[in-house]
């Protein structure tokens, strides 16, 4: 970490200029890699210049990762400490609009440090002073805790905080602009009372008549006074609920009710008390009451005009709400002294203050008039002292101050009769109210008696359960003694079985007694047999004897033909008759038993040696027997080291070394600029639609190779092949030149070097240097040959490619400047050419120079059979010779794929290469792509990230693809080509599908563990090419060669345009990396190649395939083959001597 000190040099103490340090940052959850590694050192920097805080790689970096505007920072809080166990004890976060970033550092002070420098970025960003700036503190917290309902109730200072969990806003988003939260009022929790004691509705009665005494015998006794009646309601009331913590006597009830002095202020001060207690908040009756035969709407007029009362905690008579209207029933005022009379509690008083409240209230309502269920009412005395009609008169006289009221009798007193009127309601209410205890009673009872129902339920189902258990006993019970049963019954039949087991011993013991006897007889027979069988040998030792001196005197005869003969097998041009007989004699062949099988390997080495001295029939006869024993010692010797042999190849065909490093540097040449200049250049210009436009390009250079694939390849047979790879090397060189020319650092100049690539890309089908192999390597070598070339090519890629990154990326000695790799590109470009023309090789013509000329004179006897006659030929129009020229042009277009598709074995070897390489070309033009999306360098990777990924999907795969192609030849030559092609196919399946691992491991070194197994993959192309070479017709082995690499450049075409149609989709798609799901089907194609190798065509595979039985058909009847074609050439001359007479 750079230390540049504290106070006045540390940046986050200023907040101005820079400060820039190592930090360990936490992968986030997205990331593919955070099971191998959940960290990562990355170079942060904050900038209050340009107010900015980022990362890079490295410190000399120049390009930054994810900036981050300080107005994007909404805080920065320091995590806690993870403890002394953890990595990175001491670290902070930092939350922005997009996601939230955790960074570790080494001590505590220093993420102090950050956080407060990070705040202040914040506020000065806001346009605040950083001091002024709130405490991130608290809004950490609130993001780490989440909101419930307690604390937006209980803390208003919360309520500015972060509500992620209730509005479903993501972390990163910033928070709404919300005004500020008011405290909400306080909410009384009501306290449920517990439920009452069972009461008795009559108690209250009972507890009255205690009180009041024995009824007197006449119903006109002295009436008692309205103020003991109340107090004697209340201390009945209160000894039924049990409010009474004494009882009181009838004496101290009567002193206690003795009336006050009169005082008139008393009725004005009662009235202002009663208007200012009228707003207060009414009576809450409880829920638990039930009024019974009574009108809502009474109670509730009732308790608006009555005053509040203390709740009460037990339910019961101190609960229940008077019926509506007491205290003033249609305005009418209590009697005089009734006052003093005690309602139940919670209905208020019944004095003097409330009949002074009674005249404020309001008429009573149309419900209020309904009667009392079952009650009469009395009916009220006039108001403002005023007589009714149908009354007595009343004297009225004033009453004394304070001397009681006496009793009144006869007529009674009208007042007396109100509040009594009073009373009769109350105590219909007790009635109701005593009527709906009694029903919550039944209802208790109910229930009760529902639990004792389940109770009984409950018990029934334990005793149903206790029985099943007692059944299942039983059931066990009975599977155990049923279990012994069977076992006794087992071990009866084992005492059976034994018994049986000693008969059938007895029994074989027999049997053996027999079979000794017929062995004896046996053998006397074989012995019989083998005398006979040895006298058959010596008579077919004898025939083989005779045979084989049949096969040396041909193959005397037939030595210097012999290889146009192996070539000939293979033609199409030998005329319907030869083919005929060929196919005749190999059916011939392979019904009879070829008594010659063993020495077949000795005829073919013999027939392809050129160096044969000529030798006795003597020595021709030792050598046969030697031969064998001869070949199997050198594959011995070779076997051990397979570079040894390569060198031998090489030291015997020195002129195959000048072409193999012409095709080596010539790929060298090709891969350098690709690597270090091309690949960066598509990198940063085309970006995301790198894989888009390269597909494009792709499928423009496959149709050009399509196109002039077999022209080309025709070109190469008719001119001299070393011209031909001239021409084909300057078409790859063309791309790099024009760097040179329009520029390298333009998006002009990487199109304009596209667009020349498509069009140098002619002779990519032709495989014109493998051809030019072919030539200047003997007959022997060529199997080993073809794994050379693939081997050369890929050590020359890999040291012209190999020292430009040990010099630039590793020791950076030369610094990564793009106009030195395109000078040595032409360097290399120039040394290909000249080594081509070194090239010391004459053309060897197939045939004999007799052969050629007949070869001539049939070409002319097939124009004059087509023109008809000599005199039409001079007579041909202009539009006659174009159309001649046209059509011929054509022709040579359609003559590769009437080659491939007209002969049975090329078929099949072309269906092969086009399923092999239709799967490589679609994991080749993804492959840059995907790696650098694994990696995660698209769009932020850096030159050296980019550079690093583009070496390593060239480097490992050319430097291990080497000893891989020595390999491949080596066993093609031991072996055959056709049996390795047919074990390599599956083996490259099973590589190509390995990529499809890059999408999860991420990591640089896996980068070349699937380049490594892609290029192992492509090795089945030796054997392949090999066998084309071997089973194309005599001169046009660059044309059948071209018919290979136009299915190629055909797979390349489809899967291009494949690339394009299905990478639009997968990149729509929520993937990360959906490009890994082409490896798996690229296997799938791949393995699908080995349908068209596996069988064998009509007539077999030839003499190139490496088996012992189509080479020695291929070598025997080759000859029938030269005498038909020469009898064809013979009457074909006759026709041309009298159709041309004068012609020479």
């Amino acid at each position: 970490m750079d230390d540049v000190g504290a106070g006045v040099l540390d940046a986050r103490y200023n907040m101005t200029g820079t400060y820039s340090a190592w930090l360990t940052k936490v992968k986030g959850e997205g990331a593919k890699a955070r099971w191998l590694s959940s960290t990562t050192k990355r170079y942060f920097t904050i900038d209050f210049t340009s107010q900015l805080f980022f990362y890079a790689q490295s410190e000399s970096q120049k390009t930054v990762s994810h900036p981050i505007r300080f107005k994007d920072i909404v805080s920065a809080d320091q995590l806690p400490d993870a403890g002394s166990k953890s990595e990175h004890p001491f670290g902070f976060s930092i939350l922005t609009a997009e996601r939230t970033y955790e960074l570790f550092t080494h001590s505590y002070q220093d993420a102090e440090l950050w956080v407060s420098a990070l705040n202040a970025a914040r506020d000065i960003a806001n346009g605040k002073v950083p001091g002024q700036a709130p405490s991130s503190t608290r809004h950490s917290h609130e993001f780490s805790r989440p909101l419930g309902v307690s604390s937006l109730s209980t803390s208003t200072s919360d309520c500015g905080g972060d509500h992620r969990l209730e509005d479903g806003r993501a972390p990163w988003e910033p928070p709404p602009v919300t005004t500020r939260w008011t405290q909400p009022a306080p909410v009384q929790q009501e306290l449920a009372a517990p439920p009452p004691p069972p009461v008795d509705p009559f108690a209250a009665l009972d507890a009255l008549e205690e009180l009041a005494g024995p009824a007197p015998e006449d119903s006109a006794a002295t009436p008692v006074a309205p103020e003991l009646q109340g107090e004697l309601l209340k201390e009945a009331r209160a000894r039924v609920t049990g409010a009474l913590t004494s009882k009181r006597s009838l004496q101290e009830i009567e002193a206690a009710v003795a009336p006050p002095p009169w005082r008139p202020e008393v009725e004005y001060h009662v009235t202002e008390v009663a208007e200012d207690e009228a707003p207060r908040a009414p009576f809450a009756s409880s829920p638990d009451v039930v009024m019974a035969d009574v009108p809502l709407s009474t109670v509730a007029a009732f308790v608006t005009g009555a005053a509040p009362e203390p709740a009460v905690g037990a339910v019961g008579m101190a609960g229940i709400a008077p019926p509506a209207g007491i205290g003033g029933i249609g305005g009418i005022a209590p009697p005089a002294g009734m006052g003093g009379i005690a309602p139940p509690a919670g209905f208020g008083g019944f004095g003097e203050e409330h009949r002074a409240l009674a005249a404020a209230l309001p008429a009573p309502a149309a419900a209020l008039a309904a009667p009392v269920p079952n009650m009469e009412m009395a009916p009220s005395p006039p108001e403002n002292n005023q007589e009714s009609w149908d009354d007595p008169p009343v004297a009225s006289a004033p009453l004394p101050p304070q001397a009681p009221i006496p009793p009144s009798f006869g007529d009674g007193n009208l007042e007396a009769a109100g509040d009594l009127e009073t009373l009769l309601k109350l105590e219909a209410c007790y009635w109701s109210i005593s009527i709906a205890l009694v029903e919550e009673e039944k209802e208790k009872e109910k229930e009760k008696e529902k639990k004792e129902e389940k109770e009984k339920e409950k018990e029934k189902k334990e005793e149903e359960e206790k029985e099943k258990e007692k059944e299942k006993e039983k059931y066990k019970k009975k599977k155990e003694e049923e279990e012994e049963k069977e076992k006794e019954t087992e071990k009866e039949k084992e005492k059976e079985k034994e018994k049986e087991k000693e008969k059938k011993e007895e029994k074989e013991k027999e049997k053996e007694k027999k079979e000794e006897e017929e062995k004896e007889k046996e053998e006397k027979e074989k012995y019989k047999k083998k005398k006979e069988e040895e006298e058959e040998e010596k008579e077919k030792e004898k025939k083989e004897e005779e045979a084989e001196e049949e096969e040396k005197r041909f193959f005397r005869n037939n030595y210097p033909n012999i290889e146009r003969l192996r070539c000939n097998v293979t033609s199409i041009w030998i005329g319907q008759d030869a083919s005929s007989m060929i196919t005749r004699k190999v059916k011939d062949f392979r019904r009879v038993k070829a008594p010659f099988s063993g020495n077949i390997m000795g005829f073919h080495s013999l027939a392809t040696s050129k160096n044969r001295p000529e030798t006795s029939g003597e020595d021709e006869t030792r050598s046969t027997k030697q031969l064998e024993s001869q070949s199997d010692s050198e594959d011995e010797e070779d076997s051990k080291n397979a570079v040894f042999s390569s060198c031998k190849l090489c030291s015997r065909n020195r002129e195959l070394v000048k072409v193999l490093l012409a095709s080596g540097l010539q790929m060298a040449s090709v891969s350098l600029p690709e690597t270090f200049v091309i690949a960066l250049l598509r990198a940063e210009i085309w970006g995301h639609n790198m894989s888009s436009y390269m597909a494009y390009a792709a499928i423009g250079i496959n149709s050009v190779a399509v196109i002039f694939g077999g022209p080309f390849g025709r070109f190469s047979d008719c001119v001299d092949r070393r011209l031909a790879a001239a021409v084909f090397a300057i078409g790859t060189f063309a791309p790099t030149w024009s760097l040179l020319i329009f520029g390298y650092t333009t998006a002009k100049a990487l199109w304009i070097s596209t667009i020349v690539k498509v069009l140098g890309s002619y002779g990519l089908t032709s495989n014109v240097m493998l051809a030019l192999i072919n030539d200047v390597t003997r007959v022997e070598d060529r199997e080993e040959a073809v794994g050379l070339y693939y081997a050369a090519n890929n050590l020359m890629s890999l040291t012209m490619t190999g020292i430009p990154v040990l010099l630039v990326l590793i020791l950076r000695v030369i610094p990564n400047n793009p106009t030195i790799f395109l000078v040595v590109q032409v360097v290399l470009s120039t040394l290909c050419l000249l080594l081509l023309c070194s090239v010391r090789w004459k053309r060897k013509e197939i045939n004999s120079e007799d052969d050629s000329s007949d070869d001539e004179d049939v070409s002319r006897a097939r124009v004059c059979e087509a023109t008809g006659s000599t005199s039409e030929a001079p007579k041909k129009t202009c539009k006659a010779w174009v159309g001649d020229r046209i059509r011929r042009t054509v022709r040579q277009f359609i003559l590769p794929v009437r080659l491939a598709c007209g002969n049975r074995r090329l078929r099949r070897l072309w269906c092969a290469g086009f399923m092999l390489m239709f799967a490589g070309q679609l994991v080749m033009d993804i492959g840059g792509q995907y790696f650098n999306q694994s990696m995660d360098l698209i769009p932020y990777g850096t030159k050296d990230e980019l550079t690093t990924v583009a070496v390593l999907t060239m480097v490992p795969g050319q430097l291990l693809a080497i000893p891989g192609n020595l390999i491949t030849g080596y066993l093609s030559k031991r072996g055959g080509p056709l049996y390795l092609l047919r074990r390599l196919v599956p083996i490259a399946s099973i590589l190509v599908t390995v990529g499809a691992f890059m999408a999860q491991v991420q990591q640089f070194w896996f980068i070349a563990v699937t380049v490594i197994c892609l290029n192992y993959a492509g090795l089945p192309n030796v054997p392949l090419m090999r066998l084309v070479s071997g089973l194309a017709p005599p001169g046009r082995v660059g044309e059948s060669l071209s018919a290979i690499g136009i299915a190629a450049q055909l797979a390349s075409l489809i899967g291009n345009a494949a690339v394009v149609v299905i990478n639009h989709h997968l990149m729509g798609t929520a993937m990360a990396n959906p490009l890994w799901i082409y490896y798996p089907i690229c296997g799938t194609l791949t393995l699908m190649a080995i349908l068209p190798i596996r069988g064998t065509p009509y007539g077999g595979w030839g003499a190139a395939s490496g088996i012992r039985q189509d080479q020695w058909v291929a070598v025997v009847f080759a000859h029938v083959a030269q005498q038909r074609w020469r009898k064809e050439i013979a009457r074909r001359k006759v026709i041309l001597h009298f159709v041309h007479p004068f012609s020479h």
